[in-house]
């Protein structure tokens, strides 16, 4: 059998809580080539009612509203600036995202850390849509790791949009990576 192609995908998720089964504000996945050439694939990015959230039991934390009162306007107006969809349909959208490219790549998932954007969209893909996630286990990819063990400073990348807008920190994350490769 023929090995698939590598897909690198950056996922970046904006929340109201730190927990696993946080409420989602925004949810961004940015398909990217290590070299820096174009891709032709189309980037994931939704805004999510925060409403939805809250009926579906998902958590909303005070530290985090606090967090988020203390951000840049840009950053908040980032979230209000889309109509927010159902969590359900985002979360059933992003996983037929994935499952999609996933027939003709093999899927590598990259975050910052390993433990707070992954296993809040596991998470809702189990909650949600009940199918194994469209990627092998091993695939998950840590961008912080990347970079400390290539000793790569990470102030020294200029942040070109805006600072916790979803899609904009993925942006940011891939050039870094990049970088790095």
């Amino acid at each position: 059998m023929k090995e698939k192609p590598i897909l690198n995908i950056m996922i970046d998720l904006e929340t109201a809580s730190r927990k696993e089964n946080a409420a989602i504000l925004s949810w961004a996945m940015v398909p990217f080539n290590m070299d820096g050439t174009p891709m032709e694939k189309p980037a994931f990015h939704k805004s999510v009612s925060l409403t939805s959230c809250f009926l579906a039991g998902m958590d909303i934390e005070r530290e985090t509203q606090e967090w988020w009162m203390n951000q840049d306007p840009k950053a908040k107006f980032c979230l209000c600036s889309m109509p927010g969809e159902d969590i359900v349909s985002v979360a059933y959208d992003a996983y037929t995202w994935m499952e999609c490219l996933s027939v003709d790549h093999d899927l590598y998932i990259w975050s910052r850390g390993l433990d707070f954007d992954m296993p809040k969209i596991e998470w809702c893909f189990n909650r949600f849509v009940g199918g194994p996630v469209p990627y092998k286990y091993s695939h998950k990819m840590d961008v912080r790791t990347v970079l400390k063990f290539m000793g790569i400073d990470q102030s020294q990348f200029e942040f070109d949009g805006v600072k916790h807008c979803s899609i904009d920190d993925c942006r940011h994350d891939i050039m870094m990576i990049q970088e790095a490769y």
